[in-house]
């Protein structure tokens, strides 16, 4: 079965499958974002494609970290690599961040 697939069964109440609130990426691998092709948000013929923007939140603020653009919203996912990027102004990679992110 297909990742689109896998995410599609899902209900359309969710928008986003994975990650999952509390999953853990860590640096140097690849992971997976998927979203269900059933959520409304995602049916827009008149925007194929979608934008994936990265914050992390520090003394109450959010810093906006990177994002990935033009995304074709059929696919159902995106593939992330997680490289020193995701830890702005720190040499401690091993160090945990909280980030949101949002699919517009």
């Amino acid at each position: 079965m297909s990742l689109n697939r896998i995410c599609s069964v899902s209900n359309n109440k969710q928008g986003i499958c994975l990650p999952k609130n509390g999953d853990i990426w860590y640096n140097r691998t690849y992971n997976l974002i998927t979203w269900s092709l059933a959520y409304p948000y995602y049916r827009k013929p008149e925007s194929p494609t979608l934008n994936i923007y990265f914050y992390y939140q520090e003394n109450y603020q959010y810093h906006h970290i990177l994002n990935f653009t033009n995304i074709n919203i059929n696919d159902g996912y995106s593939v992330v690599y997680v490289d020193d990027k995701f830890f702005p102004n720190n040499n401690n990679t091993n160090k945990r961040l909280s980030y949101m992110m949002i699919i517009l």
